[in-house]
């Protein structure tokens, strides 16, 4: 339990860190209006789920194969313990995929937010 809220505690930074930043870098090209904010972090969201997707599909055959994986955690195992077990595998496996893919998440988490947040006042 305390890998899992750590893990989300470290990509939530992350998205933070990285919002900041492309928040920053649309105020410098004078990017002002909502729906060009929420534009900037979707894109930035989706390119970092891309890039987590291709470095996964790159390292597969190197990692190993992820139907094994998952009969490593099949055993006398709740559902849970199970999970936490197939979360452990991936982000030996797969550091860099688990940690962009739920960067990007959050970032177009946050894109659909100010979106929605714009629309309703508006």
């Amino acid at each position: 339990m305390q890998k899992i809220i750590g893990f989300l505690i470290k990509t939530l930074a992350t998205a933070l860190g990285l919002g900041s930043l492309t928040g920053t870098i649309e105020w410098l090209l004078g990017w002002r209006s909502p729906t060009q904010i929420s534009n900037g972090l979707f894109l930035v969201g989706a390119a970092l789920i891309a890039v987590g997707i291709f470095s996964a599909l790159g390292g597969v055959p190197i990692r190993d194969d992820l139907q094994i994986l998952w009969a490593e955690s099949i055993g006398d195992f709740h559902v849970w313990e199970r999970s936490q077990r197939w979360l452990a595998n991936m982000m030996t496996g797969f550091p860099g995929y688990s940690l962009l893919l739920m960067t990007g998440i959050y970032l177009v988490g946050f894109a659909i937010l100010i979106s929605i947040i714009i629309e309703a006042t508006i």
